[in-house]
């Protein structure tokens, strides 16, 4: 009879008899266990900021502190600037008081007297402008000068435009009756009744050109104004001579 042979489940070889080790258990794929390890501290930390940042807004913002208020400068008690201060105010306050009721046109008045008023009273408004800003130099205080200012702008417009109209008129009179001497002038002998009308004519000239250079001059002395006056001197100091010449 022939060998029967036993038949396996896989229906391979029979078993030889032989123990087949176990396959070794898979290792652990190290770089993808540090990346998925990292990324998870880095969403945790994520996490952790932006829950921080989310109590934080919830906080009323603090209100910055009032600015300190400047403080009042301190009194002064020098005796320059208090005198100064004095005399600002008392000479604005007085020229003031001259000043204004001469802006108005009165023709009642006696020009005179409306030139003097206006004279002394912008004089001492120019005196306690200056002072006032002596005494601001030192102090840095604002005093109140705008009125005392506006009062000598105005004054100033009303006596020089007025005084200044009047010395060119004089001054040109006064120059027009020196030259009309001059053919009188040259040498030629004179006779008496001549000499005496050429005297007559240069005194009057020599007269109303002094007379129109101190109203340019009293102008000058309030407002500052300057003049050419060259001619009216050359014509007065030529007058003069020949009136030497004539005693």
């Amino acid at each position: 009879m022939g060998t029967v042979r036993r038949a396996t489940p896989e229906g391979g070889r029979p078993p030889t008899g032989r123990i087949r080790p176990a396959d070794p258990p898979p290792k652990p794929n190290l770089p993808l266990l540090l990346a998925a390890g990292g990324g998870s501290f880095l969403l945790v930390l994520v996490l952790i900021i932006v829950v921080a940042s989310g109590r934080g807004s919830d906080k009323t913002p603090e209100k910055a502190p009032p600015k300190p208020r400047p403080a009042a400068p301190p009194r002064v008690t020098d005796p320059e600037v208090l005198k100064l201060e004095a005399e600002g105010s008392f000479k604005c306050e007085e020229g003031m008081r001259l000043v204004k009721p001469r802006l108005k046109s009165d023709t009642d008045a006696p020009k005179d007297g409306v030139r003097k008023d206006l004279e002394r009273g912008l004089r001492l408004l120019n005196e306690g402008l200056i002072a006032c800003e002596r005494a601001r130099k030192r102090t840095g205080k604002d005093y109140p000068t705008a009125e005392p200012t506006r009062v000598r702008d105005e004054g100033l417009r009303v006596f020089c435009t007025d005084l200044e109209k009047e010395g060119h008129a004089a001054c040109e009179s006064g120059l027009k009756a020196i030259r009309s001497c001059e053919d009188r002038m040259t040498g030629r002998s004179l006779t008496d009744e001549e000499k005496k009308q050429l005297r007559e004519d240069l005194e009057r000239g020599i007269r109303l050109i002094t007379e129109g250079m101190n109203l340019f001059d009293r102008s000058n002395q309030v407002s500052g104004n300057m003049f050419d006056t060259s001619k009216y001197g050359q014509a007065r100091k030529a007058a003069t001579y020949k009136l030497g010449e004539l005693k």
